[in-house]
């Protein structure tokens, strides 16, 4: 279908309009704001900064492939709904949004299947939709080439595909497997509980950074 019919135009691409007026990436700045999230987060007296993960769903998913890729802090990695391969991503819906589009990255190369190489041979499982706009023939096929990288360094039990039979969002199997990933691989002992997500944990107004809980 039309890009239009799957997402606005409005506020979603103004930033990446701006920033590219300006020579920059709107990458960039998520990339920087997720990094000084890391640095917070080590900070903190409970959280052991030796066992950082990172996942994130849609949007969330992209900036956990980046930061994985990028900084070396976080151990184990679940992007969801993200990771496919830029022919597939391309020839189903075209230009995405304006922090997944790159200047410069299909001339230099840089694949989804890029970013999880770059932090080979960490642990990484990708959790995809099938009935995706970022399909999931292109997820398949990027975790069939970095496999084969992981299995060669020995490696082949960190790296994992999980499916689930829905369409994009963070579905409860998605969650799940992102969750089963971060307790195996950072050690942590227990059940971990996965609240429904309609479930914050916490008031909404008690979530809000501003008086209003409006930013703009």
């Amino acid at each position: 279908p039309p890009r239009s019919t799957l997402f606005p135009y409005t506020t979603l691409f103004r930033s990446g309009y701006s920033a590219a007026l300006l020579g920059l990436n709107t990458a960039t700045f998520r990339i920087w704001d997720g990094m000084r999230a890391l640095d917070y987060l080590a900070s903190r007296p409970e959280v052991d900064a030796a066992r950082l993960g990172c996942m994130g769903n849609s949007g969330g998913g992209t900036l956990t492939a980046y930061l994985s890729a990028l900084d070396g802090r976080i151990v184990a990695s679940a992007p969801a709904c993200y990771i496919s391969s830029l022919q597939h991503v391309c020839g189903a819906i075209g230009p995405q949004d304006a922090e997944q589009n790159l200047f410069g990255q299909m001339a230099f190369g840089l694949e989804h299947s890029g970013w999880l190489l770059l932090r080979a041979t960490r642990p990484t499982c990708i959790c995809a939709a099938q009935r995706d706009f970022f399909p999931v023939e292109g997820a398949r096929q990027t975790f069939g080439e970095v496999q084969a990288v992981y299995r060669r360094l020995g490696a082949e039990e960190r790296l994992s595909l999980v499916e689930h039979d829905g369409t994009h969002g963070w579905a409860e199997p998605l969650r799940l497997a992102g969750v089963g990933w971060m307790k195996r691989w950072l050690g942590v002992a227990g059940e971990l509980a996965v609240p429904p997500e309609e479930e914050t944990g916490v008031p909404e107004k008690e979530a809000w950074v501003t008086a209003e809980g409006q930013v703009m």
